[in-house]
């Protein structure tokens, strides 16, 4: 999506790209858009079509588009018709073209996140997981938190979430530089179900395959 355009109305802003999703929460159009966040701002597709040109978003109804975003602790998602982006220490929503910049601390009166870790997001049956640090919050459908839902051991920071009907694996990083881990969660236990060893410090990335296997990417490069 870079094309170079220096523009003021152009990519000057472009950078670390740390996310894509596509999402209906603009009404300025009839269907899917897509959306990148890019260094501390965001970037949209200007239709439907992910090869379309791409424009820094300029939304400015509610508390106008943000801009406090990093590849070092934001993420994207849509969730329930809106588009959710993290921040060091909150959540942002969009829904129907207007931000609410501060939907986790102030609309949903929540403590502050851990300040200045990554906060990955994760959309499973309806139910937003936001990790932070070793602890997973969650939002249901009808926005009603769940803080602290699950509690990892303290040397587990939350890197990734990936998923499958009946199940979610939290990847994590261990932060005194040991052996991360995989914890396994069923969705409805008050604590994790399974714990595996990583093989390396951190997950890299993961996905759950056609077969319904999750596979792992550790910092080794070895693939679980």
């Amino acid at each position: 999506i870079f094309h170079n355009d220096t523009t003021a109305s152009g990519d000057s802003d472009f950078g670390h790209v740390w996310g894509f999703t596509r999402d209906t929460s603009d009404s300025t159009v009839t269907s899917y858009r897509y959306w990148a966040g890019a260094g501390s701002v965001l970037f949209k597709s200007t239709n439907t079509n992910p090869f379309s040109a791409w424009a820094q978003d300029a939304i400015a109804g509610g508390d106008s588009t943000p801009t406090d975003l990093s590849h070092l602790y934001s993420d994207i998602a849509t969730f329930e018709g809106a588009l959710v982006v993290s921040t060091s220490t909150d959540l942002h929503r969009m829904a129907s073209g207007s931000w609410d910049r501060s939907w986790w601390d102030t609309t949903l009166v929540q403590t502050a996140l851990t300040s200045s870790i990554y906060h990955p997001l994760h959309v499973w049956e309806r139910t937003l997981l936001i990790g932070d640090a070793n602890l997973l919050h969650i939002i249901d459908r009808n926005n009603v938190v769940s803080t602290s839902r699950v509690t990892l051991p303290p040397e587990f920071y939350i890197t990734k979430f990936i998923s499958r009907i009946d199940r979610v694996w939290i990847l994590t990083r261990h932060i005194y530089r040991g052996e991360g881990a995989i914890f396994e969660w069923d969705g409805r236990s008050n604590t994790y179900n399974r714990q595996y060893s990583a093989k390396a410090e951190m997950c890299l990335s993961g996905v759950v395959g056609k077969d319904s296997i999750p596979y792992v990417m550790n910092s080794l490069g070895q693939l679980l």
